[in-house]
């Protein structure tokens, strides 16, 4: 007897200023990017021109298909400001569920493989989260998951969200920096970024996510007592350690000079933490 299996499809939730768009990826190659030529636009001032490309490739292991990413167009032009997966900037990333990526600038998205979705558009300020469990008849459910947004105009995601007068053609802007540069993790900025999409994932999704702080006692006696070059050592030590402890999906910054603070999005029960 011959079992029938439903194709996994693809679909990415970018998120700006204005809009959260979901974007069902079927294609072989896109092209992200401020340029209203690219296939997904990134409206932003701050991303590139041709800020990243997404694709589409059979992971060797288990022969399924998913989308890798790349930094820069298919001729190797690198971005301006970069993009971060899971808080760490990367030139080219398999994509996995659930990965929460940042393109330098003001602009999020997630990754997720799911069953029948369709492109949608739905505005930031029509965004009520409430709603959703409230009143599920004006909701679109998806699959086997709990996942549900307003109902919203369908798109292609070929199609753009703003005029290119909103976009600067020309010149891109230097984004902020999302890294810390001592322990190569993400900063403040980026966990903040990815922690507002999380939140809102996890919302929608009615599924749990933690936050762990955790800081260094007595730094500042190493400091005092074996100078400042040991302790960035120490501090690059442990950003490793903690680094290499969690999962991929987990995000791991630097808060503060000797605190560290982990993210993790995607848990099903507090004990797993």
């Amino acid at each position: 007897m011959q079992l029938s299996c439903q194709p996994t499809h693809h679909f990415l939730i970018i998120e700006d200023r204005k809009y959260r768009r979901t974007l069902s990826l079927q294609d072989k190659f896109y092209s992200l990017g401020r340029s209203p030529k690219n296939s997904i636009v990134i409206s932003s001032d701050q991303a590139s021109r041709h800020h990243a490309t997404l694709i589409r490739k059979k992971n060797r292991l288990n022969n399924e298909e998913t989308y890798w990413i790349l930094d820069g167009d298919r001729n190797g032009k690198k971005s301006r400001n970069g993009i971060y997966v899971n808080g760490e900037k990367c030139s080219v990333k398999e994509l996995k569920q659930g990965d929460l990526i940042n393109f330098g600038c003001d602009v999020n998205a997630t990754f997720y493989s799911l069953n029948n979705w369709s492109d949608s558009i739905i505005p930031i300020n029509n965004y009520q989260p409430e709603n959703v469990a409230q009143n599920p008849s004006n909701s679109i459910s998806v699959s086997e998951s709990n996942i549900e947004f307003p109902h919203s105009q369908i798109l292609n995601s070929t199609t753009t969200l703003h005029p290119k007068s909103t976009l600067n053609p020309k010149r891109t802007i230097k984004g902020q920096r999302y890294q810390d540069p001592l322990t190569k993790l993400a900063n403040q900025q980026l966990f903040k970024e990815y922690l507002s999409i999380a939140l809102k994932n996890a919302t929608l999704k009615q599924s749990p996510l933690a936050l762990l702080f955790l800081n260094v006692n007595q730094f500042r006696t190493i400091n005092e007592n074996w100078g400042y070059p040991t302790g960035d050592l120490i501090l690059q030590a442990i950003g490793k350690r903690i680094k290499a402890s969690v999962r991929d999906s987990d995000i791991v910054a630097r808060w503060a000079d000797d605190q560290f603070v982990i993210l993790f999005p995607r848990i099903r029960k507090s004990h797993e933490i």
